[in-house]
């Protein structure tokens, strides 16, 4: 009996546990109704465009409008991703459903991520517009705006969801239950996928259809009605009831693995030491990654875990500390090399961080559950306030080591000082806008000079670009003329990369039978310097239906040119052309 009811008490639990599994949807509902018609709305976006992209992409309708409309829900899919972080924030700190404030912040959140996902993906509403605030911000700034929306909003949704449920909770608890139900939902959706894959797979096999076709709008479908569910409501409401499997895992193996890394770093200290070798350029990546992964598995442990663990977890963000010294070694003296960049920048960054957390342990480590507005704070300062943000910051420090190298005779340079002239004006052509920046701000000569300084081998491709001509439609008049031929203008790279001179450009007569391939050389040349510095102008736009029906002419010697196809490849800091590719037409 007794053997049967522990039968019947098990297959009870796991009925338990598979409902709770299940059930987050229904409760996100019932305690954040806004993010719950998000989620709902962007699955159905998602759902939509998976059939576009398979099961629909076949008829012509679709095929004939199919990029427009994979950007349409591609665009409303990324929104519905955005506005959810912004709406179950408005959720949790505004419980009452019918308040104007609500419908107001969620609304001007709707505007605001449909404007940004729209940047991202690509919008076809307002596409000159949309083109316009892409050229003046910049990719590389709205990606920083994009990534930090998402950082400051996820750190605001993880701390007022522990404040919403904190009553006989701590951070460490709120942290375990997030992550063990994380690590459920996880499993539990990869089962999912691989038993609709297994069915897809057999069913496309023996009956009909594409694997696709019928897979993408199941896993679209899952993906959003369970998975960002379950996660969401992870979040909301957390757990005490963590299986000892996880503990096990999160408290004692992984932390072991973090205690085993600790001991090799300083025997790598030691070696380091001894052997007077400079720090490998991965010590701070490794450093930084065992903070991450050590101090929160640390943190988890201090309180709930006796002996050995629960002893050295209290004392683990001490023996980190002088790890920082190891941290701001070798970001200084890649500074101090090669200067400023994002990611040293960032990372001098989260030296400070490291600081400020371990002194904050030390002092009052009850209050740690503020650390997430800490970051939230830190990440809207150094993604959004200009002058200080990681794009600003080492830029203008790039600058300024370039006008005060530039300023100094160049035979007056040591290598060091090379080198970091080099540096920094790598650093600058390679930012986004940056050839035009560079051309903005200096001469052609201090632009050649800097180019010809340091390791520039990648300096033309780097720096190349190309502009294409082709016209759709050829309207040929040939009254006067006794004449006609097709042509060809070609040079390709020079030896020394020096340019060509395309304002004496030879002339090839292309054989006049059909489909020949007889090149005869004339005696002829022609400049094309005004139609290359039109076609690289910001008013020539090689897809305007006006210059698609354009012929460029040219009036030289007593023959008349007539340019249907032109492609030049240039340095797009020195304008020197160094592949030219030119078909058309002459008549005399």
């Amino acid at each position: 009996m007794e053997i049967q009811e522990t039968k019947k008490q098990k297959r009870s639990m796991f009925k338990e546990r598979i409902k709770h599994i299940f059930s987050y949807t229904q409760t996100l509902w019932k305690s954040h109704p806004y993010t719950c018609v998000t989620v709902i709305v962007g699955t159905l976006f998602a759902f939509i465009w998976s059939i576009l992209d398979g099961i629909l992409d076949s008829t012509f309708f679709v095929k004939a409008n199919y990029s427009d409309i994979d950007k349409v829900f591609s665009h409303l899919v990324f929104w519905m991703v955005m506005l959810v972080f912004a709406v179950y924030l408005t959720d949790t700190l505004i419980k009452n459903n019918k308040s104007i404030l609500k419908i107001i912040i969620t609304a001007s959140s709707s505007v605001i991520t449909f404007f940004f996902s729209g940047l991202v993906t690509g919008m076809v509403w307002g596409e000159s517009l949309i083109d316009d605030v892409k050229d003046s911000i910049g990719i590389d700034r709205i990606a920083m705006y994009v990534l930090g929306y998402f950082a400051v909003l996820f750190l605001l949704d993880l701390f007022f969801s522990f404040r919403e449920i904190k009553d006989g909770f701590s951070f460490a608890d709120y942290l375990m239950g997030v992550l063990s139900e994380g690590f459920l939902i996880g499993v539990v959706y990869g089962v999912v996928n691989i038993g609709l894959a297994i069915l897809t797979l057999v069913f496309t096999e023996l009956l009909f259809g594409s694997f696709d076709d019928i897979f993408l709008p199941l896993f679209a479908l899952v993906s959003g009605l369970y998975l960002g569910g379950a996660s969401i409501s992870a979040v909301a409401r957390s757990t005490k009831d963590v299986p000892k499997f996880i503990k096990v895992l999160f408290k004692y193996v992984l932390y072991s693995m973090c205690l085993a890394a600790y001991l090799i770093v300083y025997l790598y200290i030691i070696k380091i030491v001894f052997f007077s070798k400079f720090p490998s350029n991965s010590v701070f990546a490794i450093l930084t990654a065992l903070f991450c992964c050590s101090l929160p598995l640390a943190y988890l442990n201090c309180d709930k875990t006796e002996g050995f663990f629960g002893k050295s977890a209290k004392i683990l963000p001490y023996v980190f500390a002088p790890l920082t010294i190891l941290q701001v070694y070798t970001v200084a003296v890649r500074i101090h090399q090669y200067g400023l960049t994002p990611s040293r920048y960032l990372g001098s960054l989260f030296i400070v961080f490291e600081l400020v957390y371990i002194m904050w342990y030390a002092v009052k480590k009850d209050t740690l559950h503020y650390v997430p507005v800490v970051l939230a704070i830190a990440a809207f300062i150094f993604c959004a306030v200009p002058g200080i943000d990681v794009l600003s910051m080492p830029k203008l420090t790039q600058v300024r080591a370039l006008d005060k190298l530039l300023d100094k005779d160049g035979s007056d340079l040591s290598d060091d000082e090379r080198d970091r002239l080099h540096a920094a004006y790598d650093y600058l052509r390679k930012m986004d806008g940056g050839n035009k920046f560079l051309k903005s701000r200096y001469s052609t000569s201090q632009i050649e000079y800097m180019s010809s300084v340091g390791d520039n081998d990648d300096y033309d491709y780097l720096n190349e670009k190309r502009v294409t001509f082709s016209t759709k439609a050829v309207d040929i008049d040939i009254s006067g003329y006794d004449h006609f031929a097709r042509i060809k203008s070609s040079q390709f790279r020079s030896e020394d990369n020096g340019g060509i001179n395309i304002k004496k450009l030879p002339v090839d007569k292309i054989g006049s039978k059909p489909y020949s391939n007889v090149v005869e050389q004339m005696d002829i040349k022609f400049d094309a310097r005004e139609l290359f510095e039109f076609l690289i102008s910001d008013e020539y736009d090689e897809n305007e239906e006006d210059y698609l029906q354009s012929v460029f002419t040219y009036d030289v010697e007593g023959y008349r040119i007539m340019i249907t196809e032109a492609t030049f490849t240039y340095n797009d800091l020195s304008e020197k052309v160094v592949d030219v590719d030119i078909y058309g037409y002459i008549l005399w």
